[in-house]
């Protein structure tokens, strides 16, 4: 395995993105939903990205990417379609400690990003190590097929659960045997099926807790 999976917590993180086009576009909706600090580096931007602009969800700088640029910077994400600037950025930072990824030049990243399949606070990596995107594309298709709605509610109620097992059962068996059988129980089928009345008489009988909303 040569590269090691980590999630990382970008949340008020100064990270750069150079470009302007769809490829950033995407960049950048991901990294303003992981509450980065985030700031575009480009000639121009997408219509989409200019409107998250208007809404002050990132800053703007509008020119082409300067030597400089980046200080300050934990992560850099470099999206244009000049191939000889994106390898011109990396050259400039290659010995410094900013993560960096350039899309389709892997050889000059030092970190490589995965597919995703965002349920809520269920996230699912999907990774070839640069082998082939579009098999990593196509896995998180049929991953999103597998992995419905649902789960993004099932995992909230695992959280509220945890966080009220831990307030009121001292005892650490105790609350590991009752969240096991919650995550072992059939209440993630009762929300597949739509059975929210079902799904939450069951979290009650298992875990004695009868005020856990499934709205």
């Amino acid at each position: 395995m040569r590269y090691y999976p980590i999630y990382l917590d970008l949340k008020g993180r100064s990270v750069t993105v150079v470009g302007g086009g769809k490829v950033a576009e995407r960049k950048v909706r991901t990294l303003i939903s992981s509450q980065a600090d985030v700031t575009v580096i480009s000639p121009g931007l997408t219509p989409r990205l200019k409107r998250l602009l208007a809404h002050g969800e990132f800053r703007y700088i509008k020119r082409r990417y300067r030597n400089g640029d980046l200080a300050g910077s934990m992560m850099v994400l470099v999206a244009t379609d000049d191939r000889a600037a994106n390898e011109r950025i990396a050259s400039n930072i290659k010995d410094s400690n900013i993560l960096i990824n350039i899309a389709d030049i892997p050889d000059k990243c030092n970190f490589i990003l995965p597919s995703i399949v965002e349920r809520g606070d269920l996230i699912i990596s999907i990774s070839t190590s640069g082998k082939s995107p579009a098999f990593a594309k196509q896995t998180r298709l049929e991953l999103e097929r597998i992995f419905g709605k649902e789960y993004e509610l099932f995992i909230k109620i695992l959280g509220m659960v945890r966080k009220r097992l831990l307030e009121t059962v001292r005892s650490e068996k105790r609350r590991r045997s009752i969240f096991q059988g919650l995550v072992k129980s059939d209440v993630l089928t009762l929300l597949k099926e739509g059975k929210r009345d079902e799904a939450e008489i069951l979290i009650k009988n298992i875990t004695g807790i009868d005020d856990i909303p499934l709205r």
